[in-house]
């Protein structure tokens, strides 16, 4: 199931009721269907190696290998390209 996100006004009201939205959504992506993390063993845990691969963000102040539960998500996911 994809996720996504969506920025509404909700200032507005358009004429069904419902309020417009501001810009088109935008895919969410899990940790676990990202093609930065890799899972560790035995754990709800994995490794963002977004970083380690040279991914560099704007969101991130520093370069830090990173730990995630599979069910977290960041600005940056990229969707793994078999998921």
């Amino acid at each position: 199931m994809k996720e996504y996100i969506i920025q509404i006004d909700e200032t507005q009201k358009d004429i069904m009721g419902g309020r417009p939205l501001l810009e088109l959504p935008k895919e969410l992506v899990r940790c676990q269907n990202c093609k930065w993390w890799d899972k560790k063993d035995d754990s709800p845990y994995g490794y963002c190696n977004a970083c380690k691969h040279g991914f560099r963000s704007a969101h991130w102040e520093v370069g830090i290998y990173r730990t995630y539960k599979g069910d977290w998500f960041c600005a940056d996911g990229e969707r793994k390209q078999n998921g």
